[in-house]
């Protein structure tokens, strides 16, 4: 008996022995992600308070507050920082930053940590703000490019190819460049891709039974993504529909919806204790436009030519041109032309991800299984319809941000199926054109990711100010104060 205990035991030490416990390829992609963004991160390159954009400095305020106080009431100190402050319903004099609060709550959990070794925000302003920034951006943004790894496997590429996947819809997509500052885009597009890994671990799965936790994380991750950054609630819908729409019987399909809403609860429930007693309803503070303490300014166009003549007021003739029908197919279709091809457009700063499209359709004209199909098609359908929002939308279109933030949601995502187009042969004209794009894409995110959320915006094509800022260091820069973090 003792024996054969001892033999079992050196067998089982041997399969350990043997047993790949690191795989490099599946770390390359996010370890070269964390060597780009580590020396980037805008604490780091811009550590004077003034230099952070409103944005930011709202969401410090946020996670000081519950760091320090575990309130959501931010310190009126901050508002010198920002103008993305309101006030509460009743008490003029209580103020919080006016962004979703989930991801200042989960960040001031981690600050709080910090506090608690003795590193706070007045005593350590920028190794703190570099922290957060490294849990809050980069940190989910290396994970996204494991992910896009893992997932690759749908494809059945090689591990160099996958991992060069992984790398290159973070970088080509312009995640990248949202990874090196504290914000809420980088954390929902990693949640979203999250959710999609998931779902697509339930596609491969060959016994869809046992799939029920990844359909209910992969709820949980969606909801998550849309509580932080609420743009992503186009794919918390269509994903839902992911698992009933597969063939299988009609009990496993309304289970697996089951699961896939009770794993959105917890994010959607914990959103509506945040802001119900701040706002009074779901909708988070900056769509209360009552309650803003400042005026918002909307930058101006620096120029008046075509691309910009959406942006500028029609004066006593809106109302004549509100009731013209081919006045307003113009005025929309402007509008689309900037949100693709404009000074913040897609495609003037990824064309790369023309070949994501691609993809999409080749997953729809193959025999690729049902769940892969199904969330080809939600990715597509997602991205049309936050264009179609934001071409229909008639605020301004520019914002002191380097590209199209707002479509940083499904711009990784919608970059991965490029994997379809890469595991089919092309002549090599094609693969040079592709070569071209992608250098393109990567060079202007690399470019972005030096300082992506300027204080005082990008007025023209985002990608050309921030090669200024990072080649050309103005007069006013040198000369500005720096400004105490002191509260």
């Amino acid at each position: 008996m003792f024996s054969w205990l001892m033999a079992r035991l050196i067998d089982q030490l041997r399969s350990w022995r043997d047993r790949t416990y690191v795989r490099p390829w599946a770390l390359a992609a996010p370890v070269v992600v964390l060597l780009i963004c580590l020396p980037l991160l805008r604490p780091l390159r811009h550590p004077d308070p003034m230099a952070m954009s409103h944005d930011e400095a709202a969401r410090l305020a946020t996670i000081a507050a519950v760091g320090e106080r575990q309130t959501l009431v931010i310190d009126p100190a901050w508002a010198r920082f920002s103008n993305q402050i309101i006030h509460d319903r009743t008490n003029e004099t209580i103020l919080y930053a006016d962004q979703p609060a989930t991801l200042g709550v989960l960040l001031g959990g981690v600050y709080g940590l910090l506090t608690k070794l003795g590193f706070t925000l007045d005593s350590n302003p920028v190794l703190v703000a570099y922290l957060l920034t490294l849990f809050g951006s980069t940190l989910p943004v290396a994970v996204g490019a494991g992910l896009v790894y893992r997932m690759g496997r749908v494809f059945e590429l090689r591990r160099s190819l996958r991992a060069t996947l992984g790398l290159g819809v973070v970088c080509a997509s312009g995640l990248i460049s949202y990874a090196t500052v504290l914000n809420a885009y980088a954390p929902a597009s990693a949640l979203v891709l999250a959710s999609v890994a998931c779902l697509v671990q339930v596609g491969m799965s060959r016994n869809p039974r046992r799939g029920g936790g990844w359909i209910a994380l992969a709820g949980f991750f969606a909801s998550l993504a849309t509580v932080i950054e609420p743009t992503a609630g186009v794919f918390l819908a269509l994903l839902a529909l992911s698992a009933p729409a597969m063939r299988w019987r009609l009990s496993i399909r309304l289970g697996a919806l089951l699961l896939y809403v009770i794993g959105c609860s917890v994010p959607l429930s914990l959103h509506a204790v945040l802001t119900i007693p701040v706002t009074g309803d779901l909708r988070p503070g900056f769509l209360h436009p009552e309650l803003a303490v400042h005026a918002r300014a909307a930058p101006l166009p620096t120029s008046t030519s075509p691309g910009e003549f959406s942006t500028l007021d029609l004066g006593d003739e809106g109302d004549w041109i509100d009731d013209s029908m081919w006045l307003t197919i113009g005025r929309t279709t402007n509008r689309l032309g900037l949100v693709l091809f404009g000074s913040h457009g897609i495609f003037s700063h990824f064309p790369i991800l023309l070949i994501g499209i691609f993809g999409i359709f080749a997953v729809m004209h193959r025999h690729w299984p049902g769940m892969v199909k199904l969330l080809a098609g939600a990715t597509g359908i997602g991205a049309l319809v936050l264009i179609a929002i934001f071409a229909l939308h008639r605020a301004p279109m520019l914002e002191p941000m380097f590209g199209a933030p707002w479509f940083a949601v499904f711009l990784p995502l919608l970059l991965f199926w490029a994997g379809a187009w890469l595991r089919r042969p092309h002549p090599w004209w094609t693969w040079t054109l592709v070569g071209i794009a992608a250098a393109f894409s990567v060079t202007v995110a690399l470019i972005g990711a030096t300082y992506p959320f300027p204080r005082d915006g990008y007025s023209g094509y985002s990608a050309g100010g921030a090669a200024r800022e990072l080649f050309l260091k103005s007069q006013e820069d040198e000369t500005r104060p720096s400004v105490a973090w002191s509260r």
